[in-house]
């Protein structure tokens, strides 16, 4: 069975931080937007998803945590508008 993990990180500059990667041996294999104007990575979607609270207040901006299957602690945040 193959398996496979994908980070999602954040960052201030996509075009900045895929450049940086790549000289460590990463390639930029996909990227998804909703819509124009909305965040890379959508927090509502994740919170619906799972069912957990969104914190408008977080560290982060808006943020939510969850726990994978594994124990593994999650943060996804996105910037507060």
């Amino acid at each position: 069975m193959d398996e496979q993990a994908i980070p999602v990180l954040y960052v201030e500059d996509a075009a900045r931080a895929v450049a940086w990667y790549e000289r460590l041996g990463f390639l930029k294999e996909w990227e998804h937007q909703f819509e124009p104007g909305l965040p890379w990575f959508d927090i509502d979607a994740v919170s619906d998803e799972f069912g957990i609270p969104v914190d408008e207040e977080g560290l982060a901006g808006r943020e939510c945590d969850l726990e994978d299957p594994d124990g593994n602690r999650l943060r996804v945040a996105t910037p507060r508008s």
